[in-house]
C-alpha cells in the first residue's frame, strides 16, 4: 500500500488522464466498426502516454496493465480487418480501462493505492494476451523470512522425528483430499494446519520451522473464511509434494513458498497463528484482508461522484419541501394546498437512502414516516423535534456520501448532532477568506518593494498573516499556520524595524514561502489537495530565510 502526499500529483493531471482514457475507448470503438489504422495508432499512442503518466506517479501494476492493453492493441496491426477476432480482446481492454478509471478516482479520493483492486482486470487482459494469470505470490515477493517466530528448536531423535514426519504428512494428505472433494468443510483445512504445526514442532532446523509456521498460518486463513479457489487448491497440493520432498531430506527454497503463504495469511483476519504472523510481518500495511478487499472493491466500483451528487441534490430538494411543511405546521398555518402528504415524501426519502446503502438512517426515516402518517391533528413539540433530528441525520448522511466521492473533503466530524453541511459551508468560506487574506498580505509586500521600501505599506501585513494563520489552525493545517506566523515575525522584525534593504535572496525565499501556502489553500478551495509536501518546502524556505537574515525563529 502506498499513501499520503505521494498521490497529490494525481490531482494535477487527473482531468487529462480522464480525457485520454475516454478518447482511447472512443478510438477503439471506431476501429472495431471500421478498421482504420490511424484510429488504432492514436489509441496506442495515448495508451503509451497514459502508461508514462502512471509510471511517473508510481502507480505500480496499473502501469503494467496499461502496457498489456497497448500490447493487445499493437497486435491488431498484424491482423487488420478481423473485427470479430479482435472483439474479445477489445472487451478486455475496455473493461481494464473502465476499471482503471474507477481506480484513479479511488486513489484520488482515498489518497492511497491498493493494487489488489486491479487484479481481476489485469488477469482479464493477461488472459486475452495468452499470458498466465497473476497468482497469490504477486505482492509480497520482497519480504524475507523472519527468523525465530517458531520458537527455540529442541533436539528430537531422528527415529522419532521421521515417524512424526510421516504421520503429519499422512494427516495433511487426508485433509487435502477432503478439500479437493469438498472445499466448504473447514475441518479438512484444520487437519492440514494441525499437521503443519506438528511438523514445525519437531523440525530441528530453525529456518524450516519458521517457514512451516507461515504455511500453517496460510492454511488457517483458508480454514477461517478466505476463499478457496482452484488455484489455491493446486497450491495446497504443491505444499503436500514439498512435504514429501522434505521427508526425503530435500530442503525447500523459502522464496518459492513464502510470498503465497504470506498473502493468504494477510487475507485472513482471525486465528492465533495468523494473528502472530500478520503482526510480525506487518502485513496489513502491504495488502488488504479479504473483508476489506471486498469492501474497497465495492467502493471503487460503486456509484461515481456525478451520480451521488445528482441524487444528493434531489434529496436536498425533497428535504426542503418537508422542512417548509414543518415550518408551516410550527406556525399553525393550514397545509391544505399540499400536493403530496408529508409521510409519503418521508417514505420516498427512506427508500432512496436504502438504495444508497444507508440502512440505519433509512430505517429511522421509515419509522418517522409511520409516525407522521398517524398524525391526526397538530403534532406535539417532541414529535416535531424528533422529525427535525431525523432530517438533520439524513442531511449529514448525504454530506458524508459526498465527502466519500470528493477529494480533500475527509475532515473528521466529532459532533454528529450538528449540520455537517453547514460546517462544510463554513470551511469553504474560511478557505476563501484565508486566500483573500493571503492576497492582501502579498499586495502589501509588493507595494513595500515598489515604494522603495516604504514600511508604511506593511502596516496591515502582520495582522493579516496572523489572522490567516488562525484560520489555518481551525482548518487543521498546523504547518501552514506555523509558516505564516514565522513570516509575520520576519516582516515585523526584519522589514519594519531593521535598517537597510532586504537582500534579493531574502525576498525570494519570502515569496516562495508565501506562494507555497497560497498554492496549498488554492488546492483546498478546488478540493484537489496537494498534500503536505508543498508546506514542507515552505518550512524549508522560512528556515533558510531566517538563517540568511541571522535571525532566530519565533517561539510558539
Amino acid at each position: 500500500m502506498s499513501s499520503g502526499t505521494r498521490w497529490s500529483m494525481l490531482n494535477l493531471i487527473k482531468p487529462e488522464l480522464d480525457e485520454a482514457l475516454a478518447t482511447i475507448q472512443s478510438h477503439l470503438e471506431a476501429y472495431l466498426e471500421e478498421p482504420a489504422e490511424d484510429r488504432r495508432q492514436q489509441a496506442s499512442q495515448l495508451l503509451w502516454q497514459v502508461w508514462g503518466a502512471l509510471n511517473m506517479l508510481g502507480l505500480e501494476w496499473a502501469d503494467a496493465m496499461v502496457m498489456d492493453c497497448r500490447t493487445l492493441v499493437e497486435a491488431w496491426a498484424e491482423a487488420p480487418g478481423r473485427q470479430d477476432g479482435h472483439l474479445p480482446q477489445a472487451e478486455a481492454v475496455g473493461y481494464a480501462l473502465t476499471m482503471l478509471n474507477c481506480y484513479l478516482d479511488y486513489v484520488q479520493i482515498k489518497d492511497m493505492a491498493w493494487p489488489q483492486l486491479l487484479v481481476p482486470a489485469m488477469n482479464r487482459v493477461r488472459s486475452a494476451l495468452g499470458k498466465a494469470v497473476l497468482g497469490d505470490d504477486l505482492f509480497l515477493t520482497d519480504i524475507p523470512l523472519r527468523p525465530g517466530l517458531a520458537g527455540v528448536r529442541k533436539p528430537v531423535p531422528d527415529s522419532q522425528r521421521q515417524l512424526m514426519f510421516r504421520r503429519a504428512r499422512h494427516v495433511f494428505q487426508i485433509g487435502l483430499l477432503g478439500v479437493i472433494k469438498d472445499s466448504n468443510d473447514p475441518g479438512h483445512l484444520m487437519m492440514m494446519q494441525m499437521a503443519l504445526r506438528k511438523l514445525m514442532l519437531v523440525m530441528t532446523e530453525q529456518t524450516l520451522a519458521d517457514l512451516l509456521m507461515v504455511l500453517a498460518a496460510a492454511v488457517e486463513s483458508l480454514a477461517t473464511g478466505v476463499a478457496i479457489t482452484p488455484q489455491r487448491k493446486r497450491w495446497l497440493a504443491q505444499v503436500e509434494r514439498m512435504l514429501s520432498a522434505l521427508i526425503q531430506g530435500k530442503v525447500p527454497q523459502e522464496s518459492q513458498w513464502l510470498p503465497t503463504a504470506l498473502y493468504l495469511t494477510a487475507l485472513g483476519s482471525s486465528g492465533v497463528t495468523g494473528n502472530q504472523i500478520r503482526a510480525s510481518y506487518a502485513l496489513s500495511e502491504r495488502v488488504l484482508n479479504q473483508e476489506r478487499l471486498t469492501a474497497e472493491y465495492d467502493i471503487m466500483c460503486g456509484p461515481g461522484s456525478s451520480v451521488i451528487k445528482t441524487v444528493s441534490s434531489v434529496i436536498a430538494e425533497e428535504m426542503a419541501q418537508i422542512r417548509d411543511s414543518l415550518d408551516l405546521m410550527a406556525r399553525g398555518v393550514s397545509r391544505m394546498g399540499e400536493t403530496e402528504p408529508m409521510d409519503q415524501q418521508i417514505r420516498r426519502l427512506s427508500r432512496t437512502l436504502l438504495m444508497l446503502g444507508q440502512h440505519e438512517i433509512s430505517q429511522r426515516t421509515a419509522y418517522w414516516a409511520d409516525v407522521v402518517a398517524r398524525w391526526t391533528g397538530e403534532p406535539s413539540e417532541d414529535d416535531l423535534n424528533g422529525l427535525v433530528d431525523v432530517l438533520l441525520a439524513v442531511e449529514n448522511a448525504m454530506t458524508r456520501l459526498l465527502k466519500d466521492v470528493t477529494p480533500g473533503m475527509d475532515a473528521p466530524v466529532i459532533n454528529q448532532n450538528i449540520s455537517i453541511h453547514q460546517l462544510d459551508q463554513a470551511r469553504t468560506l474560511l478557505v476563501a477568506e484565508s486566500r483573500s487574506g493571503m492576497s492582501i498580505a502579498k499586495r502589501g509586500i509588493t507595494a513595500y518593494m515598489e515604494a522603495n521600501w516604504d514600511v508604511l505599506q506593511l502596516e496591515n501585513v502582520v495582522p493579516t498573516l496572523v489572522s490567516v494563520a488562525g484560520g489555518l489552525d481551525f482548518l487543521g493545517v498546523p504547518r501552514g499556520a506555523w509558516v505564516l506566523r514565522q513570516i509575520g515575525h520576519f516582516v515585523d522584525q526584519r522589514l519594519q524595524h531593521l535598517q537597510g534593504e532586504p537582500s534579493a535572496e531574502e525576498l525570494d525565499l519570502l515569496a516562495d514561502a508565501l506562494s507555497s501556502v497560497d498554492y496549498f489553500l488554492e488546492s483546498m478551495e478546488a478540493n484537489k489537495p496537494m498534500g503536505d509536501s508543498i508546506l514542507l518546502l515552505a518550512e524549508d524556505s522560512v528556515r533558510e530565510m531566517f538563517q540568511l537574515s541571522r535571525m532566530e525563529l519565533a517561539t510558539p
